[in-house]
């Protein structure tokens, strides 16, 4: 069955934004967590590509990828607020 054009776009776009987990993890000495596929998703859903690094989890706070809160919250509790990044093993 082939796919539309919108199936296309989200897939791609769902990729897209996994990928710049990847990379953001890997910069900043980080893992993801198996969680990665559904965040994205949800990063997709709420707030498209140009602001994937928003939080889903909590998105009226300052929370993004990787931003100081992100960062405190691996550094007590070993993950993100979203389950998203780990310490590194």
């Amino acid at each position: 069955m082939e796919k539309n054009e919108d199936e296309v776009f989200i897939i791609t776009s769902r990729q897209e934004i996994i990928s710049k987990i990847r990379a953001t993890a890997a910069r900043n000495g980080y893992e993801v967590t198996d969680n990665i596929d559904k965040i994205a998703n949800a990063k997709l859903q709420f707030f498209g590509c140009k602001k994937w690094a928003r939080c889903p989890c909590d998105p009226d706070s300052d929370r993004a990828c990787i931003s100081p809160h992100c960062k405190e919250d691996i550094a007590k509790d070993g993950v993100c607020h979203c389950n998203l990044y780990r310490k590194a093993a």
